[in-house]
């Protein structure tokens, strides 16, 4: 299968979300998680995005 067919399969299969001008979205990317060495990019950020999901994870309602 190619990515095209790949990426229509996934947004046509995807769950909506229901937004309005009231609502609260966290959008973290995985772009650069790293593996934890020294030439690990995402290290020095990843107490951020602890502390963030901590923050934002007991009041998700999905």
């Amino acid at each position: 299968m190619n990515t095209y067919r790949r990426l229509s399969n996934i947004y046509e299969n995807s769950k909506v979300i229901p937004y309005d001008y009231s609502s609260k979205f966290v959008i973290m990317s995985d772009c650069h998680r790293g593996s934890g060495n020294s030439g690990d990019n995402f290290l020095k950020n990843q107490n951020i995005f602890f502390a963030a999901l901590n923050d934002y994870y007991p009041e998700l309602s999905i």
